[in-house]
């Protein structure tokens, strides 16, 4: 795979999270989850600064942005709706991923992310989130036919990124 496909790729996987977490705001929304009503603005800010990293062939810079702030995000969403909604799932998928991605930055010789450093901290993020929410409870109640219909949502994104990686 060469850079210029890698490139558009991207462009398209920044777009998907892009309208993923416009429609996730909604859903935060509808849940009356102010927290994470208010912290999809910068997460919005990140995925359009993704497109202007990606222009830009920093790639390297894209994707330790990206995989920390999906890492933020899972872990805040896990702390606020508890894991009946399925966010820690992403945590799950970004694992195998990372490996792949610091296979194809060694292939181009561009710089690389440490995967085994990122995997353990993405798994220590993991544990404290749904270890936590699991003792204490989430912050919002989600009714659980909504919790169920979003666990399955998340469930199939996660599946179609490992698919599509």
């Amino acid at each position: 795979m060469d850079l210029a496909r890698i490139r558009k790729f991207t462009y398209m996987i920044n777009s998907v999270i892009l309208l993923l977490v416009i429609a996730l705001a909604g859903f935060f929304f509808l849940c009356k989850a102010n927290i994470l009503i208010w912290f999809s603005i910068p997460t919005l800010l990140v995925y359009i600064i993704g497109y202007i990293l990606i222009s830009k062939d920093r790639l390297d810079i894209y994707v330790r942005l990206v995989y920390f702030w999906i890492t933020l995000y899972m872990c805040l969403c896990t702390f606020c709706l508890g894991y009946k909604i399925g966010f820690h799932l992403y945590c799950l998928s970004m694992i195998p991923i990372i490996f792949y991605t610091e296979y194809m930055a060694d292939k181009l010789g561009k710089p690389r992310i440490n995967a085994f450093v990122a995997s353990g901290i993405i798994g220590i993020c993991y544990l404290i989130s749904t270890g936590y929410t699991a003792f204490a409870g989430p912050i919002y109640v989600v009714d659980n036919s909504i919790a169920g219909a979003f666990w399955t949502f998340n469930s199939v994104i996660v599946l179609a990124f490992l698919v599509i990686y």
